[in-house]
């Protein structure tokens, strides 16, 4: 029998585990949907787990016949089931082990897997799955334990016992098994631990207050969910270099991520397609970033739509951070630590951007991002799905008329001055805009048209595009995005993928090698639409295919 790693255990179930969840999904939201008293696998896991995610293993009822129909809708698959369960036994990898013989008896409604802490060369992390068997369950994972053996050791374990519970263990503790009712765990020794204490009283995931609160905007039906701590996972990701590199990368953490940025996303497959839901503290990045008021009044028939709003805000941000980064550095000093319990513990005494740019630099700098911050909206768009017919266009709306005049001007400028690629900068009149100008390039068959109207800017190509963006008749807010995000949901982006298909198809690439197979999945997918809502505090986030 080949031999393998000492974690291959839990790397096999855990993989095996994650497959099975793609076959049918659950959160504490979707109860019903679970055998009747299915325990919680975040009621085991400590509450400072740093990621953490769940799925219902064995779904039944409407979300097992959902994702069922969503599966052959999207990709055609009759039987997910049957294609999971051999994508399992062939990662286990083990002529002896099958999911089907080994672990489906006992396994029950629900399983997660949680990254506790350690660092990314000895994570702490551990699989806590609801079983309908113990003594199945026990004789199982022990079983598939001992056929495991550590690399120089082999068939070595270990057996135990904490606070009751009796396990079995590699001799360096990086796997262990052990059946801790109601749940069958597959971790290293100490995260074994740490679910035990839980399971005895300890504070549980399930009761922490952020991942409560974020876990309240849970997808209806979900299939999947998962949880983590954005921070903490930078600091243990950095925790794995030296106390320097370890310190910088903490310290720059500190400055980029907000101290309570939790994600907690959760997913759903049905009849109508698949929706993932994102949720973010409103506080946090998540909740710079707007829908676009422009999106509804893009082109009807555009077969990619993009608009967000209070972009113009982060966009300055980033010009003057890039321009401080390139043209100074950063001091910090700090050390990092990881406790015996796997916690990792960082100082940080100095932080400092340091910038040698030039008064003039600076002063350009500081101009643009002034205009930059006027910037509210921006929205684009492409039409057609022949070559010759494709059309686009983007639109900004500005916080003026004086600051969409300026940008105007310095947008004519730019394109003026660079001489080197010969744009020739021509005349343009159009029903109802302020002013206007086309740009030709060398090597682009078709002009630029650049123009005002009021607040907008307007920058578009193709025959049709500038009428198109100009006209009131036949919008993008009259289409079938809206529905297929749902009630509440302001749309960000919508792609049609069978409009991409025609495309190819008359670039003559349907039968080429490379993308013929993938014809029949893009018009099977119909739209890719992405939107966001608010609400109690948090920004959602939705990813809708159908």
């Amino acid at each position: 029998m080949p031999r393998a790693r000492s974690t291959g255990v839990v790397g096999v179930l855990a993989a095996a585990l994650a497959l099975a969840g793609c076959g049918g999904g659950s959160s504490h939201s979707n109860a019903a949907n679970a055998a009747p008293g299915a325990a919680d696998p975040a009621s085991a896991v400590p509450a400072s787990a740093v990621l953490y995610a769940q799925a219902v293993v064995r779904p039944r009822g409407t979300l097992a016949a959902g994702i069922d129909a969503g599966a052959k809708k999207l990709i055609g698959i009759a039987n997910p089931g049957a294609m999971i369960d051999a994508a399992i036994d062939s990662a286990i990898g083990k002529p002896h082990v099958s999911y089907e013989a080994d672990i489906r008896p006992w396994l029950g409604q629900r399983a997660a897997i949680a990254l506790l802490g350690g660092s990314t060369a000895k994570p702490q992390f551990a699989v806590v799955a609801d079983q309908t068997n113990a003594t199945l369950a026990r004789k199982d994972l022990f079983s598939l334990l001992r056929s495991t053996p550590v690399k120089g050791s082999a068939g070595t374990v270990v057996s135990g016992t904490y606070r009751g519970v009796a396990y079995l263990a590699k001799p360096d503790g990086s796997a262990a098994v052990a059946v801790a009712e109601p749940f069958a765990v597959i971790a290293t020794l100490s995260a074994l631990r740490q679910v035990v204490d839980v399971e005895q009283g300890a504070a549980a995931l399930s009761a922490a207050p952020d991942y409560t609160a974020a876990g309240a905007h849970t997808v209806d039906a979900a299939a999947v969910t998962a949880f983590l701590r954005g921070r903490q996972l930078v600091a243990l990701l950095a925790a794995s270099g030296s106390a320097g590199s370890s310190a910088a990368g903490v310290a720059l953490s500190d400055k980029l991520i907000p101290a309570n940025l939790v994600v907690f996303a959760s997913g759903r497959l049905d009849a109508r397609g698949l929706t993932l839901d994102v949720a973010t503290p409103a506080s946090t990045l998540g909740g710079q970033i707007a829908p676009s008021k422009l999106f509804a009044s893009l082109p009807g028939g555009s077969w990619l739509a993009f608009g967000v709003g209070g972009i113009g805000g982060e966009l300055a941000t980033l010009l003057e951070l890039g321009a401080s980064v390139s043209s100074g550095g950063v001091s910090v000093s700090g050390a990092c630590a990881t406790s015996s319990g796997g916690k990792v513990q960082c100082t940080s005494t100095t932080r400092t951007i340091t910038s040698s740019a030039s008064p003039a630099t600076r002063a350009l700098v500081s101009a643009y991002s002034k205009v930059l911050r006027q910037v509210s909206d921006v929205a684009l768009f492409v039409k057609g799905t022949q070559l010759s017919r494709i059309e686009g266009g983007v639109e900004i709306e500005v916080a003026s008329v004086a600051a969409a005049t300026q940008l105007f001007g310095d947008i004519k400028g730019v394109l003026a001055g660079l001489n080197a690629t010969r744009v020739v900068i021509g005349p343009l009149s159009a029903p109802g805009i302020d002013r206007g100008f086309t740009a030709r390039v060398p090597g682009v068959p078709f002009p630029i048209d650049v123009a005002q109207k009021g607040p907008l800017l307007y920058g578009t190509v193709g025959a049709g595009g500038l009428s198109d963006a100009l006209s009131s008749a036949n919008r993008l807010g009259d289409s079938a995005t809206a529905a297929l995000l749902g009630p509440g949901v302001t749309p960000l982006l919508a792609v049609s993928l069978p409009a991409i298909a025609k495309l190819l198809q008359s670039r003559g690439q349907a039968s080429s090698g490379s993308v013929a197979p993938i014809i029949p999945y893009l018009n099977s997918l119909g739209t890719l639409a992405v939107g966001q809502s608010r609400s109690g505090g948090y920004v959602i986030d939705r990813i809708a295919v159908g």
